[in-house]
C-alpha cells in the first residue's frame, strides 16, 4: 500500500445530512490509512494500520466483480484492490487514469455503500480542481452549501 502514500478528498454517504453526503479525507502514510468524515453532525475520524490491508488475488478481486467476463478483465488489469474483511473498509481500490492521477473507491461493507460510492481524488486532482467540481455539481442538486464539509466541523455550510 506505501505506493499509494498521500492524501485523497472526495465525497462519501452520510445519512446525518440533508443532501445524504459529507466531504471525506484519506492521508496514507508509511504506517497508517487515516480518515476524516464529515457527517453532518460532526467530524468522525479513524486511523488504521496499513499493515491490516491485504493485496487482492486476481481470483478474489475477480469473485467480488458484478460485471461481464471480458469487463473484469479491464477493470482487474488497471485497480489495484486490498481487502480488510471483517473490519470497516471492506476494500479499497486504486484506479490510474490515463493521465496517472489516482482514485481512490472505498467499499466500507455497510448500509453507507447503499447510499452511494465513497470515491476520492488524489492531491494532484485536488489542486486542478476537480474535488471542487464535484462539490458544485452535488451542490447544483441539492442547494449551495448542503454538503456537510470538514471546514465547519462536519456539518454542511448552509447549517452554520
Amino acid at each position: 500500500m506505501k505506493e499509494f502514500r498521500g492524501t485523497y478528498l472526495g465525497l462519501t454517504p452520510t445519512d446525518e445530512s440533508n443532501s445524504g453526503g459529507g466531504e471525506i479525507e484519506v492521508v496514507i502514510d508509511n504506517k497508517y490509512f487515516k480518515t476524516r468524515e464529515a457527517t453532518g453532525l460532526t467530524i468522525m475520524a479513524s486511523e488504521t494500520p496499513i499493515s491490516e490491508f491485504k493485496l487482492l488475488s486476481k481470483e478474489e478481486f475477480r469473485s467480488i466483480l458484478t460485471a461481464s467476463e471480458e469487463d473484469k478483465d479491464k477493470v482487474i488489469n488497471s485497480v489495484t484492490a486490498f481487502k480488510r474483511i471483517p473490519e470497516f473498509p471492506k476494500y479499497l481500490f486504486f484506479y490510474k487514469n490515463e493521465k496517472g492521477d489516482l482514485l481512490l473507491w472505498i467499499i466500507r461493507g455497510d448500509l453507507g455503500d447503499s447510499l452511494g460510492p465513497t470515491i476520492l481524488f488524489s492531491s494532484p486532482m485536488v489542486a486542478r480542481g476537480e474535488f471542487d467540481k464535484l462539490v458544485a455539481r452535488a451542490e447544483a442538486d441539492y442547494g449551495k452549501g448542503s454538503i456537510a464539509r470538514l471546514r465547519n466541523n462536519g456539518k454542511p455550510e448552509d447549517e452554520k
